[in-house]
């Protein structure tokens, strides 16, 4: 975190030893959970269901994961689009109406993307792992953090050099 951008930022870790890694968790489970309610028929578990979505978003926020906002924002946006496209433009609205609604640290956080050396940090990872993307997007680098380690030093960026991931899930 950088603490020129985010002064005062508290995140919660649970067992994951990074906010970011427990922020994926709670957005993996998001749309399942959200799923479940509209598949259920009994009002019973919609509400204990509805409960789990409320706490599951607060370990999310509390995590101060931009990646894990923006995921969410992602994930939100298929759910939609796969269950009634034609509620995409309706989300779209209800997303900025919702913005002065949104607590004050939700949107610094937000707000320092791009700003910060964390970010400016990944997006040169992202730009070697690309690269290694182009080489081996057939058969992969292999298992594990040290393939990464040692194949990720000839595509890096300059700027980013001792990367042990890509800091991206998908890629």
């Amino acid at each position: 975190t950088d603490l020129t951008q985010s002064q005062g930022l508290s995140r919660l870790f649970s067992t994951m030893g990074n906010p970011n890694n427990d922020a994926e968790f709670w957005v993996m489970a998001l749309p399942f959970t959200i799923a479940m309610i509209c598949v259920t028929k009994s009002d019973f578990k919609r509400i204990i269901l509805a409960g789990v979505v409320l706490l599951c978003l607060l370990a999310l926020m509390l995590t101060g994961s931009r990646s894990g906002y923006l995921a969410l924002l992602g994930a939100a946006g298929v759910f939609v689009l796969i269950m009634n496209p034609r509620l995409v433009p309706v989300g779209l609205v209800v997303l900025v109406l919702m913005i002065p609604f949104l607590p004050q640290s939700l949107v610094a956080r937000l707000s320092t993307i791009g700003k910060d050396t964390s970010s400016t940090y990944r997006i040169r990872i992202w730009e070697g792992v690309l690269r290694m993307v182009d080489d081996f997007w057939i058969q992969g680098i292999g298992m594990g953090p040290s393939a990464f380690t040692i194949i990720y030093r000839d595509y890096a960026n300059t700027n980013a050099m001792s990367a042990v991931h890509s800091h991206n899930v998908l890629l």
